[in-house]
């Protein structure tokens, strides 16, 4: 089947050759004479003597490109669910097969915000596996969130059900199922609330006032005289303060000199007395904050570098199919757990190499903004949730353009934007995905950007 994308006007158009089959005329005009809840309008053109299906696309994203990036939620997942649950009443109801609706996720379009799924119709057409329901429901379980639980027993409920040769939803699968049923689906030696240990909150509070006292309370006899020179210290400065501002409340009078030689004599012994209360009181809590240990001779053929290595090859060796968590490229790691004997842990976590690391590739604007390529597939609009970059300019599409890498190289696709993405002044076609190297310019609508890359 022959899928190609045009622009007219104000318009983007998703076409399709018409299949030469006799029986198809019905079906034509039962989609172009109504508006067919969750179909996408079709009008056939006739192009040098072929007739073709034009269908409006205007405003949709992919389904494909709208998720290549980002993970489907719950929410997500269950509102398509629901759609797909009504759309296919309404087939039966204008007497359409559902064999000739393409359910492949790169053929159907849905609203950014609401991400209402409008799907494409072709008459005669022959059913194609590419394009089977099956394909829609191993994309649902391959794009979930895997940090969402419930989305992933949706998912994978989903897929159970149309390898079991069903094709409309169970509507009580987009309810939410119970922590339960989540668990049973998803993983069965998840740990229950019964399985988890009580906490005495009582007995833990107890000993948290007692390391707390432990490490605060002064328990050193010097400290405690310590403490009472500083507060004597502290009424004698008192009434110093008293003696020069009001002198006629004591019996004796003092020159100038003796007022100067008494007021540095007292902040002398002042700052002796609290410099040895801050030497105590940080002796006291280190003393009381670390216990006492003894030293424990290690058991005879005991080799602490074998114990390691063993325990680490044990906790992260990973399947042969899935390539090593060691090599994931994130700046994160992760300790393992190791017995509390004093030993340095083995760490989890990348060999920084920052000569061979290489520069993020960038989108410039001549005396403007830059945009940060930092990952990829990289996606720009103005659409703040959808999106990586927001670029605001009243032409840019909701959901504009997508940026990817692939072996070292760069690709920018079009995603069905209203005024068109641009390579070095050619306008692509509508979804069409082109090369960029170093130096190229690339424009969204009206706002334009070079492309640099190392």
């Amino acid at each position: 089947m022959n899928i190609t994308f045009k622009r007219s006007g104000m318009k983007n158009y998703l076409v399709i050759e018409k299949a030469e089959t006799g029986n198809a005329d019905f079906r034509e005009k039962m989609i172009i004479r109504n508006r067919i809840p969750y179909l996408a309008r079709m009008t056939p053109q006739s192009v040098d003597g072929e007739i073709s299906y034009y269908y409006d696309i205007q405003g949709n994203v992919r389904l494909d490109a709208l998720f290549e990036c980002r993970a489907m939620t719950y929410r997500e997942i269950a509102g398509f669910l629901r759609a797909l649950a009504a759309f296919f009443p309404e087939l039966e109801r204008y007497m359409l097969s559902p064999e000739e609706v393409l359910f492949a996720p790169s053929c159907i379009w849905v609203t950014p915000d609401t991400l209402e799924p409008e799907f494409i119709y072709v008459p005669g057409a022959i059913p194609d596996s590419t394009f089977s329901i099956n394909e829609l429901a191993v994309f649902l379980t391959e794009h979930v969130d895997g940090g969402d639980r419930e989305a992933a027993a949706l998912a994978y409920g989903y897929l159970e059900y149309v390898e079991n040769g069903y094709l409309i939803p169970n509507t009580d699968m987009t309810e939410k199922p119970e922590k339960t049923e989540v668990d049973r689906m998803i993983r069965s030696d998840i740990p229950t609330g019964n399985d988890i240990p009580d906490i005495d909150l009582k007995r833990m509070e107890e000993s948290t006032v007692e390391e707390m006292r432990a490490v605060f309370e002064p328990r050193h006899p010097k400290l405690k005289r310590v403490y009472a020179a500083l507060g004597t210290v502290a009424a004698l400065s008192v009434t110093y303060v008293l003696l020069v501002l009001y002198p006629e409340w004591f019996p004796f009078v003092l020159n100038d000199d003796e007022y100067m030689i008494l007021g540095v004599a007292i902040a002398i012994v002042f700052a002796i007395m609290l410099i040895a209360v801050m030497c105590f009181y940080n002796k006291t809590r280190s003393e009381a904050a670390l216990p006492a240990t003894d030293t424990v001779a290690p058991e005879p053929g005991f080799d602490p570098d074998s114990y390691r290595f063993s325990t680490v090859s044990k906790a992260y060796d990973a399947p042969a199919d899935r390539p090593s968590a060691l090599s994931e490229p994130y700046d994160t790691k992760e300790k393992i757990s190791l017995p509390d004997d004093g030993r340095t842990v083995l760490l989890r976590g990348p060999r920084f190499s920052f000569a061979d690391k290489p520069a993020c590739p960038v989108l410039e604007q001549e005396g403007g903004s830059r945009i940060m390529l930092d990952h990829f597939p990289f996606v720009v609009g103005k659409m703040k949730n959808r999106v990586d970059e927001v670029i605001n300019d009243e032409g840019i599409s909701r959901i504009h353009a997508m940026l990817k890498e692939q072996d070292g190289r760069y690709f920018i696709s079009d995603l069905n934007s209203l005024n068109g993405t641009g390579l070095n002044g050619r306008l692509l076609e509508v979804n069409e995905t082109a090369e960029i190297t170093n130096g190229d310019t690339v424009s969204f609508a009206n706002t334009s950007y070079v492309f640099r890359c190392a």
